[in-house]
């Protein structure tokens, strides 16, 4: 039986070479030698003939771009690369490792599926514009050494604090629309909140901290966990609850 390459990885190579024209072809292959012919490969030809594997040669390629590219094409099935190894079917291209006696260091190898829907599949492969996944934005840099935003005093009386509902009279809540120095409670606990945003920190809803329900103004788990981390990155005593040392903290301290 005559063999020939899936017109598939065809597709892919002739977007390769257009993408790449100077490229390195010394590691490029897809026919199985008498190594592969001795077992199961997708370099070897199926029942129809079709080779389903190609190695693409990394010198002269962005290589990471190509892997990006081949995850998305419906046709893949997985992929090797520097000693790891990447299948749609385990953890979606979850990268594992890849114990094989070829580390896959010198060319990349992207199989196809073993059917003919997939052999025959000649979309474009998005080659031309390719592009390697972009990292995560790295968080804005906090300014240092200078105090944002108004500084307030801390707004309750001696041995207050802001807390749970749960924990009496000295532990202000924001449930109960208390008022001190002219604002309610709900005010102070959200202006101290604000505070940590000037600061640099992420707070608000849908973001890092007070994500779920906003800044409100009502103390609660979230709160607690902020002021908690808030402590934490003061070197103050970690408690969860908003008393004068902490709140000093957020409207005295420099940003370090």
């Amino acid at each position: 039986m005559s063999y020939y390459l899936a017109p598939a990885l065809a597709k892919l190579r002739s977007e390769v070479n257009a993408r790449w024209p100077g490229r390195s072809t010394r590691s490029d292959g897809w026919i199985g030698d008498r190594a592969h012919r001795n077992r199961k490969s997708d370099h070897n030809p199926n029942s129809r003939g079709s080779v389903n594997a190609f190695d693409f040669t990394v010198k002269g390629i962005d290589k990471a771009a190509l892997i990006a590219a081949a995850k998305k094409h419906p046709s893949v099935q997985y992929i090797i690369s520097d000693r790891r190894i990447m299948n749609r079917d385990i953890g979606n291209f979850r990268a594992r490792h890849y114990s094989g006696a070829n580390p896959h260091t010198a060319h990349v190898h992207i199989s196809i599926r073993q059917n003919r829907s997939a052999e025959q599949d000649t979309r474009s492969w998005g080659i031309a514009t390719a592009g390697a996944p972009k990292p995560a934005p790295k968080p804005a840099p906090k300014p240092k050494g200078k105090v944002p935003g108004p500084g307030h005093p801390f707004p309750l009386p001696e041995g207050y604090y802001f807390g749970p509902k749960s924990g009496g009279n000295k532990s202000v809540s924001g449930f109960y629309n208390r008022k001190f120095r002219g604002k309610t409670d709900r005010y102070w606990l959200r202006e101290f909140a604000t505070q940590l945003a000037r600061r640099g920190w992420s707070v608000g809803k849908g973001k890092t901290w007070l994500k779920r329900a906003g800044n409100d103004g009502k103390y609660g788990n979230e709160y607690a966990a902020l002021i908690r981390r808030f402590q934490q990155d003061q070197r103050i005593g970690v408690d969860g609850l908003l008393g004068k040392n902490t709140w000093d903290a957020a409207f005295k301290n420099p940003i370090s």
